[in-house]
């Protein structure tokens, strides 16, 4: 494993922890247990391909998230007459309506209303979508793109997810010890269902961000609380019912949850202020660059 010294010194201590209850380890997915934005690649891949239902999307945006423009460019689409500028032109458009959302509403808001465009999909099926944009993804050199939505600048967006093994490895130590391993992420639960098994998590214990299933069809209806911030927090207690032992995260996002259990490892992306939380609270901290130097393909 690749991690700094004192977390290795902690680990140990969770490792060596007697069984007398039971054990759990929490971990944020998004750039701690990989490397990238799984939400974010996702809804670029639902966009790029065309994968929304449509309807229910539409029927969620509001005039300033760009519904005129959406919904124009989308009717295009059905004429059968479209050249490829309209085409990105409709993908930047769909890209862009998160981070609309999010400057005018904030995060807490836009995470629970972005599970909602899922509607009208399948969770079986966009399971099956998260496994292809896996696998595109760890073909592609780690790096940006850009879009360029109409009326407004660039939209910087990462590509190139991968996984991170000194993660992987850990994870597969903590279950060898009898500790349970869970996800609890802000992406949406169906996605990270899919791409946890890659780090050995079996869905069952993932949480995210989730809309009501009815009759095999993701509903606008959410359910359970927002899995951000202390959101995740209410989501262990409610999902897990047991305080972790510890609990790995890299954002700001990430600390109520870090501080909710009983010792935290922070992967440290260079935010100053997370790293004097971290030393004031006692949490080992990892740097990403670390785990990063050995990135897998897989």
């Amino acid at each position: 494993m690749t991690f700094s010294i004192e977390t290795h010194e902690l680990i140990d201590r969770v490792l060596r922890t007697s069984p007398t209850r039971r054990r759990v380890a929490v971990f944020d997915f998004d750039n701690t247990c990989i490397r990238g934005d799984s939400g974010e690649r996702m809804h670029a891949w639902l966009s790029e391909h065309l994968l929304w239902h449509r309807p229910s999307l539409l029927a969620a945006l509001e005039p300033d998230d760009g519904l005129a423009d959406v919904a124009a460019l989308w009717d295009a689409q059905s004429s059968g007459a479209v050249d490829a500028n309209e085409r990105a032109a409709l993908t930047a458009e769909l890209i862009a309506v998160f981070p609309r959302r999010l400057a005018r509403v904030g995060p807490a808001q836009t995470y629970g209303w972005a599970t909602g465009l899922l509607a009208g999909l399948a969770p079986e099926a966009l399971r099956a979508e998260a496994r292809r944009m896996w696998q595109s993804e760890v073909r592609l050199t780690p790096g940006a793109t850009q879009v360029q939505p109409r009326g407004g600048g660039a939209i910087e967006l990462s590509v190139g997810l991968r996984p991170r093994p000194a993660v992987r490895s850990l994870i597969g130590a903590l279950e060898a010890a009898g500790v349970e391993v869970w996800i609890v992420s802000a992406t949406n639960v169906w996605t990270v269902e899919a791409l946890g098994t890659i780090l050995g998590v079996p869905r069952h214990r993932v949480i995210g961000n989730a809309c009501r299933v009815v009759d095999g069809v993701i509903t606008a209806e959410r359910e359970g609380p927002v899995t951000w911030a202390g959101g995740k927090v209410e989501a262990i207690e409610r999902r897990i019912g047991e305080r972790p032992l510890i609990a790995f995260g890299d954002s700001r996002t990430d600390t109520e949850m870090m501080m909710h259990a009983e010792s935290a490892v922070l992967i440290d992306r260079g935010s100053e202020e997370l790293r004097q939380l971290a030393a004031r609270e006692g949490w080992a901290i990892t740097a990403a660059e670390q785990l990063d130097s050995l990135v897998s393909d897989d």
